[in-house]
């Protein structure tokens, strides 16, 4: 008999378990929409510390946006080249600031000078400013800037001239085919680099 109750006590056991967790699971679910409810305030909450926290690291300030409007940035950093200031443990006003000014009234701007003269920070500067705004973050500029508020933003960085060029034709194709480009676009933004150096001769 000793045996048996032995041989009894480890499945009654795991019976015991296996009903504990069933009616646990099963109050869990009764609540679920409570805590699905809880689990988006909490990161809700979480993401709005986390922008106001970058802001304050970044010494950022809140731009104007408007749809269509004027892109007017003044002392504006990168802020990837930011955050690399502090891993080295440098001050963010290292950072060499640039001035971008494009009015909604001529909705283009060309940017050319010799190798290292920062064409590229300033475009992906104002292409991170922009997407930055829209995702509710303010931005490492000086107060009084202005953004649009854009529903594309096509950016073709990197590669060579030509291949550059080539990339950049696929993908305005394809938008066009799928009517996501003007008129059907409201707004939107383009980075292209080295455009006429990747032009056939």
């Amino acid at each position: 008999m000793v045996a048996g109750v032995e041989l009894r006590a480890p499945v009654e056991e795991r019976d015991e378990e296996l009903r504990l967790l069933q009616e646990l699971t099963r109050r869990v679910h009764a609540c679920l929409p409570e805590l699905e409810a809880l689990v988006d305030g909490l990161g809700a909450l979480d993401l709005t510390f986390a922008r106001a926290a970058l802001a304050e690291r970044l010494e950022a300030t809140e731009p104007e946006l408007s749809e269509g409007g004027d892109i007017d940035l003044r002392g504006a950093r990168h802020p990837l080249l930011v955050a690399q200031q502090w891993e080295r443990g440098d001050p963010p006003t290292h950072v060499v600031p640039v001035d971008v000014r494009v009015p909604a009234s001529r909705p283009g701007l060309v940017i050319s000078g010799p190798n290292a003269g920062g064409k590229t920070v300033a475009l992906e500067t104002c292409g991170l400013l922009v997407l930055m705004a829209q995702a509710g973050c303010h931005i490492p500029a000086e107060s009084g800037g202005r953004l649009p508020v854009c529903d594309r933003i096509l950016a073709v960085i990197g590669d060579e001239p030509r291949a550059r060029y080539e990339r950049a034709l696929a993908i305005l194709r394809k938008l066009e085919r799928e009517g996501k480009l003007p008129p059907n676009s409201k707004s939107w933004i383009g980075h292209l680099e080295e455009v006429l150096a990747a032009l056939p001769k």
